[in-house]
């Protein structure tokens, strides 16, 4: 009897013995699918993570665009300057008496240059500014070779090229006198005149 359960107890042994390590390589085998699932997820956690949605991408798009379109360089809109007709004072080639005409100007240039077109001025001749003041007088002051032009005539020619000048730009601004400036000093002519004082429209006899 004895014998005998030694027998069945090494049977039992024997069959444990062969049992308990294939469970243990039956866990491992089990074990290795689950790792390999949790890293596969994690990649594509990671994958998710990293690539940008859709809406992220229209978005940037969008704000590159909007970016382009105000680094665009502006055109500076242009102001309009309307013109107004004045009355141009001349030496009429036929008559030798000064007479007035109209012309349309937009700024003191104009009328400036209508002069030279009309032969009161030379090209050399330039305006270098004018000045309006608060008592209706105003300021003129031309270049060296607008008073050589005036001083190179005689008495009566000197008269009318500076009477054109004056009543030109008198009647152009409704103003009442006008100084007359060579390079910001008082312009003294040829023959003496000072046009320091503001006097007003030259007549011609």
């Amino acid at each position: 009897m004895k014998k005998r359960y030694l027998i069945i107890s090494a049977a039992l042994i024997a069959t444990c013995g062969l049992l308990i390590p294939g469970c243990g390589k039956n866990d491992a085998i089990a074990e290795e699918p689950a790792q390999q699932t949790e890293t596969a997820d994690d990649e594509k956690n990671t994958e998710t993570e990293e690539e940008p949605s859709v809406s992220e991408i229209d978005s940037e798009e969008k704000t590159e665009d909007r970016e382009g379109v105000n680094s665009e360089p502006q055109t500076p809109v242009e102001e309009e300057t309307s013109s107004r007709s004045v009355t141009v004072y001349y030496v009429d080639d036929l008559s030798g008496v000064v007479v007035g005409k109209a012309a349309e100007i937009t700024d003191e240039y104009d009328i400036w240059n209508a002069l030279k077109e009309n032969g009161i001025l030379t090209d050399e001749c330039e305006l270098n500014s004018i000045r309006i003041n608060d008592d209706q007088t105003m300021d003129l002051d031309f270049n060296h070779a607008t008073a050589d032009r005036i001083n190179s005539m005689g008495t009566t020619g000197e008269t009318e090229i500076i009477g054109c000048i004056v009543n030109t730009y008198l009647d152009a601004y409704d103003c009442s006198g006008i100084r007359l400036l060579e390079e910001g000093k008082d312009f003294v002519s040829s023959h003496g005149a000072v046009f320091d004082k503001y006097p007003g429209r030259i007549e011609f006899k």
